[in-house]
Protein backbone atom coordinates (compact mmCIF):
# COMPACT_ATOMS: atom_id res chain seq x y z
CA UNK A 1 0.00 0.00 0.00
CA UNK A 2 2.81 2.16 1.07
CA UNK A 3 4.63 1.78 -2.01
CA UNK A 4 1.49 2.37 -4.64
CA UNK A 5 0.94 5.97 -2.60
CA UNK A 6 4.50 6.70 -3.48
CA UNK A 7 4.42 5.54 -6.93
CA UNK A 8 0.55 7.77 -6.88
CA UNK A 9 2.43 11.12 -5.76
CA UNK A 10 5.51 10.71 -7.75
CA UNK A 11 2.71 10.07 -10.79
CA UNK A 12 0.94 13.49 -9.66
CA UNK A 13 4.15 15.25 -9.04
CA UNK A 14 5.20 14.43 -12.90
CA UNK A 15 2.20 15.49 -14.37
CA UNK A 16 2.02 19.14 -12.47
CA UNK A 17 5.77 19.36 -13.28
CA UNK A 18 5.11 19.24 -16.77
CA UNK A 19 1.42 21.09 -16.79
CA UNK A 20 2.92 24.05 -15.32
CA UNK A 21 5.19 25.13 -18.23
CA UNK A 22 3.08 24.23 -20.62
CA UNK A 23 0.41 26.46 -19.00
CA UNK A 24 2.58 29.01 -18.63
CA UNK A 25 3.82 28.52 -22.63
CA UNK A 26 -0.16 28.58 -23.75
CA UNK A 27 -1.13 31.69 -21.43
CA UNK A 28 2.10 33.39 -23.47
CA UNK A 29 1.19 32.51 -26.72
CA UNK A 30 -2.45 33.50 -26.43
CA UNK A 31 -1.57 36.22 -24.79
CA UNK A 32 0.49 37.95 -27.53
CA UNK A 33 -1.75 37.26 -30.55
CA UNK A 34 -4.99 39.59 -31.34
CA UNK A 35 -8.43 38.47 -30.41
CA UNK A 36 -10.72 38.49 -33.35
CA UNK A 37 -12.62 41.44 -32.29
CA UNK A 38 -9.42 43.12 -32.10
CA UNK A 39 -8.64 41.62 -35.72
CA UNK A 40 -12.38 42.62 -37.11
CA UNK A 41 -11.68 45.85 -35.32
CA UNK A 42 -8.83 46.80 -36.90
CA UNK A 43 -9.83 46.07 -40.51
CA UNK A 44 -12.67 47.79 -40.31
CA UNK A 45 -11.16 51.10 -38.91
CA UNK A 46 -9.46 51.04 -41.94
CA UNK A 47 -11.92 51.04 -44.41
CA UNK A 48 -13.97 53.31 -42.37
CA UNK A 49 -11.16 55.97 -41.95
CA UNK A 50 -10.82 55.60 -46.35
CA UNK A 51 -14.67 56.27 -46.20
CA UNK A 52 -14.37 59.17 -43.88
CA UNK A 53 -11.43 60.76 -45.97
CA UNK A 54 -13.98 60.82 -48.92
CA UNK A 55 -16.46 62.30 -47.49
CA UNK A 56 -13.77 64.89 -45.74
CA UNK A 57 -12.79 65.73 -49.23
CA UNK A 58 -16.07 66.73 -50.65
CA UNK A 59 -16.57 68.01 -47.34
CA UNK A 60 -20.14 66.48 -47.28
CA UNK A 61 -19.65 65.94 -43.27
CA UNK A 62 -17.11 65.88 -40.68
CA UNK A 63 -17.71 64.06 -37.26
CA UNK A 64 -15.27 62.20 -34.46
CA UNK A 65 -15.00 58.99 -33.15
CA UNK A 66 -13.74 57.31 -29.84
CA UNK A 67 -15.60 54.18 -30.19
CA UNK A 68 -16.10 50.76 -31.79
CA UNK A 69 -19.55 50.82 -32.34
CA UNK A 70 -19.20 52.19 -36.09
CA UNK A 71 -17.48 49.06 -36.61
CA UNK A 72 -19.85 46.75 -34.70
CA UNK A 73 -22.44 46.91 -37.58
CA UNK A 74 -22.17 47.57 -41.06
CA UNK A 75 -22.34 51.35 -42.33
CA UNK A 76 -21.87 53.02 -45.57
CA UNK A 77 -20.67 56.10 -46.02
CA UNK A 78 -21.62 58.08 -49.56
CA UNK A 79 -20.38 60.79 -50.96
CA UNK A 80 -21.92 62.99 -54.04
CA UNK A 81 -19.08 61.71 -55.89
CA UNK A 82 -20.29 58.03 -55.49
Amino acid sequence: MCVSEQNNQRLLKHILLFALPLSLVLLLISGCANSLNQQNYLACKLKLEADRKKARAGQAYSYKSQSFEECRAPAVYRTAED
